[in-house]
C-alpha cells in the first residue's frame, strides 16, 4: 500500500487565544505520564458529500475552544497556547479501503498517520492526516500527545469536531476548561524521570488485532453472566472479552509448567477518575484523568469462568475510590503509580 502526501497545511484557531489563557500548566497526573503520542484512525466508506474545505474550516473553529492543541509543549511543565496550529496533511492511497479492512496490516496502517516514525512530532500536541482511497473511502489519522490528553479527552475532542463539521451552529458542542492543575497541582518529584520512548524503541512492540463480532461479544456476555450469577451488575462487554482473552492465554501456557515456575502476570485496566472525584467531574473535563487498576490474576479456576479474572479486576477497581483520589491530589499515591 502506497500513501502519498499531496498537501501540507497548518490549521490555526479561527479566533486568537486570549492572553489570560496563554499558559496551561501540566497537572500532577500529566507529570506522571509517558511522553508518547496516541494514534487514532477513523475509517469512513465512500461518501460523495465529503467536503475537504469544510473539514479544515470546522477544525479551525473547534480549535478555538480546544486551544491548547494548537499550542506547543514547553519544558514538560506547561503548554504555550500560542496558536501555532495543527499540522494537517492530505494523502492519496493507491488501494481500496475494503482491502485494508479485510486484510489489516498494522505496519501499513501506520502510513495513514501523520509522521509515521513519530520523530518529527517534536513539541506539537496534535497532528492530523486525511487519507483518500481509490474508492473514495476515507481514513482520518490522528496523533495526540498523551502528555495533555487521555483517551476520553481525545474522544471528546473528536466528537465535538464532528459536530462542528456537521453543523457549525450545533448546540451539541461543549467547550471544556483546562484547569486540571488546580485540582491536581504539579509537584516537584526529585529522582522521578519522565520516560519518553524513541521511535526505535517503540518499534520493539508488536501490535496484533482481534476482531469480535457483536454476536460473539453477546455470546461471551451471556456465558460469563451464567457462570457469575452472583455478580451484580452482570459482566460487561469489556469484562467478558478480557476474561475470554485471559482464559485463552492461560490455556495456551499452563501446559508448560516448567517454563511458568517463578513467573507472574499482571492484568491492567484503565480507570476513569472523573466520577470518583468529589464532587464528580463532567466528562468534558479534559486532561489525564485516569489511573490504572492492577491485579495479579489467580491461576485457579476454569476457562469457563475466566479463571476468576472478572471478580479480581472488580476488587482492584474498587480500591480506586474517593479516598484514593484524595490521596492522589495530596501527592501521596506517587510511588504506587510509578512503581
Amino acid at each position: 500500500m502506497e500513501v502519498v502526501v499531496i498537501s501540507r497545511d497548518t490549521i490555526k484557531p479561527s479566533l486568537p487565544t486570549p492572553p489570560n489563557l496563554r499558559l496551561v500548566k501540566l497537572s500532577f497526573l500529566d507529570q506522571l505520564n509517558l511522553r508518547i503520542f496516541n494514534p487514532f484512525i477513523y475509517f469512513y466508506t465512500s461518501d460523495s458529500s465529503f467536503n475537504f474545505a469544510r473539514l479544515k474550516k470546522s477544525l479551525s473553529d473547534i480549535l478555538t475552544g480546544f486551544y491548547p492543541l494548537a499550542g506547543r509543549l514547553k519544558d514538560d511543565l506547561f503548554v504555550d497556547c500560542n496558536d501555532n496550529g495543527v499540522d494537517f496533511f492530505q494523502a492519496q492511497v493507491n488501494c481500496k479501503l475494503s482491502r485494508l479492512i479485510e486484510r489489516p496490516d498494522y505496519v501499513e496502517i501506520n502510513k495513514l498517520l501523520p509522521y509515521p516514525e513519530k520523530d518529527d512530532c517534536g513539541d506539537k500536541l496534535l497532528a492530523i492526516q486525511v487519507n483518500i482511497f481509490e474508492c473514495n473511502g476515507i481514513a482520518i489519522g490522528l496523533w495526540l500527545s498523551h502528555t495533555v490528553f487521555d483517551a476520553l479527552s481525545m474522544f471528546t475532542f473528536v466528537n465535538n469536531w464532528a459536530a462542528k463539521a456537521r453543523d457549525p451552529d450545533s448546540n451539541l458542542i461543549v467547550y471544556p476548561k483546562f484547569d486540571l492543575a488546580n485540582l491536581f497541582p504539579p509537584r516537584d518529584m526529585p529522582g522521578y524521570k519522565v520516560v519518553s520512548l524513541t521511535a526505535e524503541e517503540q518499534k520493539v512492540y508488536v501490535a496484533k488485532g482481534f476482531v469480535f463480532s457483536a454476536n460473539a461479544v453477546a455470546a461471551l456476555k451471556a456465558m460469563y453472566a451464567a457462570n457469575h450469577s452472583h455478580l451484580h451488575p452482570p459482566p460487561s462487554r469489556v469484562e467478558s472479552v478480557s476474561a475470554f482473552i485471559w482464559s485463552r492465554f492461560m490455556v495456551a501456557t499452563q501446559g508448560d509448567k516448567a517454563r511458568q515456575v517463578g513467573k507472574s502476570y499482571r492484568v491492567v485496566q484503565a480507570v476513569n477518575l472523573r466520577p470518583r472525584v468529589s464532587p464528580p467531574l463532567p466528562e468534558t473535563c479534559l486532561g489525564n484523568l485516569s489511573r490504572f487498576a492492577m491485579t495479579v490474576p489467580s491461576m485457579e479456576g476454569t476457562a469457563e469462568d475466566g479463571f476468576g479474572l472478572i471478580t479480581q479486576m472488580r476488587e482492584a477497581m474498587k480500591k480506586i475510590d474517593g479516598d484514593y483520589v484524595k490521596e492522589l491530589q495530596e501527592g501521596n499515591q506517587t510511588q504506587k503509580q510509578i512503581s
